[in-house]
């Protein structure tokens, strides 16, 4: 498998998603410098509906370029199911 072959723009997309959705989850204690950076992240509490639907057209761009036939994909596909 050579780098091309690997789905990056699908697996950042999801990862994006998800780390998003861990932070209106289960919000991580940081020092009090850091309390606005879980602010940023869980800014997807008001936009659920958005990242449904960011989700569901990136996963189905990536079946449709065959994209999710790769281990990473298959990966990132999982990814997608747990932030759902």
């Amino acid at each position: 498998m050579t780098i091309s072959s690997i789905p990056l723009g699908y697996l950042i997309s999801v990862l994006f998603v998800a780390w998003c959705t861990y932070f209106v989850v289960a919000p991580p204690n940081f020092p009090r410098i850091f309390n606005s950076l879980g602010s940023y992240f869980g800014v997807i509490n008001e936009l659920p509906f958005f990242a449904l639907f960011w989700l569901i057209g990136s996963t189905s761009l990536a079946f449709i370029e065959g994209d999710v036939h790769y281990p990473v994909g298959w990966m990132a596909f999982g990814i997608t199911i747990l932030a759902v």
